[in-house]
């Protein structure tokens, strides 16, 4: 007998294969199960409720910035800008806050102060930049977020900080005039002996501005709204030669005297303005005394006359003639002080007013006359000239 099936059911294929989808047969969609659409619909229809919400709100605790103004409870600088339009806010942090790129204060160095305006040194704000960022306080953002400052606008305030600019040419104009101004010379201390006693005139400390440092620390750190003051950068400038180490001169340690002919004037106008430039030059304790740097250049704008030189075995003119013979003095005053020459050249004809084999020739930017202070202390030389005479005389630390 055979067994009749199931009333309402399908009979099942049970070969092989059966229910397989057939190769390259496109997959069936799933359609989706009634209803399953309606919690997304819902959750979105949620969220616009809820940010509409929040903007509602917002709007009626007075979180949200009215329409073209500035949210309330903003300041610029203690200036309450809130709830005003950018035209009229600009107005006023006009009237509270650029006085003071006009107020007078002092830059100062020490006991010393030189007045200006933050305006003289090239500062300004840029107030279109701070109302700008006052409007924009609650509007930034995403909802949360200007809700958020709105609270805090509320609950304390925002306080806003403008934007200082610098003009740095107009600053660095300024403060070069003003490091002109504040400049002190350093002076070496000075030393003279008058034949009896020696007398010395204290040395002087220079004072020097740094523009630069100073012009970088204003960029850096200075507000016209919260400073009243400026320090300038500066240094003092010790001279190498100090009262105290001149004191330790004590004694005279070699002199030597030539004698010139007075009658030849330009001659006698050079070997004097030579003479001059020398008296008084003091050698630092282990310095080299160089001829041609104590001198300096011999040019007719110096006052120095055409005169006879010696040149390559020649006589001929030239400015600054008779230089040499003070030269040769001060390198025999050297000698005779015991002193190391390091440079010293002969001239190319032999002289009368010195020894054979102890003169010495220079020119300025060619051969020197140098000798080293080995003595332990400053050195000085004198010259003197008078009548057909000149002398040069080096004084020191007595040797023990």
């Amino acid at each position: 007998m055979m067994e009749e099936p199931v009333r309402g059911s399908a009979p099942r294929d049970t070969s092989a294969g059966a229910g397989r989808r057939p190769a390259g047969a496109p997959a069936r969609r799933r359609r989706p199960a009634p209803g399953s659409r309606a919690p997304r619909a819902l959750l979105a229809s949620a969220g616009v409720v809820v940010v509409l919400g929040a903007a509602l709100v917002g709007a009626s605790l007075g979180l949200r910035p009215p329409a073209g103004r500035i949210l309330p409870g903003v300041s610029v600088w203690g200036v309450a800008v809130g709830g005003q339009t950018p035209v009229a806010a600009r107005l006023m942090l006009a009237e509270h806050i650029l006085p003071a790129l006009d107020r007078r204060l002092p830059l100062e160095d020490g006991e010393r102060s030189w007045e200006v305006t933050p305006r003289e040194l090239g500062c300004d704000y840029d107030l279109d930049d701070i109302v700008a960022k006052a409007m924009a306080v609650g509007r930034r953002g995403r909802l949360l977020r200007q809700l958020q400052e709105g609270w805090q606008a509320r609950r304390h305030g925002i306080s806003l900080k403008p934007r200082r600019k610098v003009d740095r040419e107009v600053l660095a104009r300024r403060l070069r005039a003003v490091a002109r101004a504040a400049y002190i010379p350093a002076y070496n201390a000075r030393i003279r002996f008058d034949g009896r006693a020696f007398h010395i005139t204290p040395e002087q400390i220079g004072r020097e501005v740094n523009a630069e440092e100073t012009e970088k620390n204003i960029v850096r750190y200075f507000d016209p709204l919260s400073h009243r003051r400026v320090k300038l950068v500066a240094r003092d400038r010790v001279p190498p030669i100090r009262a105290a180490e001149l004191r330790q001169i004590n004694a005279r340690l070699g002199t030597f005297t030539t004698r010139f002919n007075p009658g030849d004037v330009n001659r006698s106008i050079n070997l004097r303005l030579a003479a001059q430039a020398l008296d008084g030059t003091v050698v630092p304790t282990g310095g080299v005394f160089s001829f041609n740097n104590a001198v300096g250049p011999r040019t007719e704008q110096r006052g120095y006359r055409v005169a006879k030189i010696f040149l390559k075995g020649e006589i001929l003119d030239g400015v600054g003639g008779g230089i040499c013979q003070v030269a040769t003095t001060a390198y025999n005053a050297a000698l005779e002080s015991r002193l190391p020459v390091i440079a010293r050249a002969r001239p190319s004809r032999p002289v009368t007013y010195a020894p054979e084999g102890r003169d010495a020739t220079v020119s300025y930017g060619g051969v020197d006359l140098r000798f080293r202070n080995t003595t332990g202390a400053p050195l000085l030389i004198q010259t003197q000239v008078v009548g057909s005479v000149v002398t040069v005389t080096l004084y020191g630390k007595r040797r023990g």
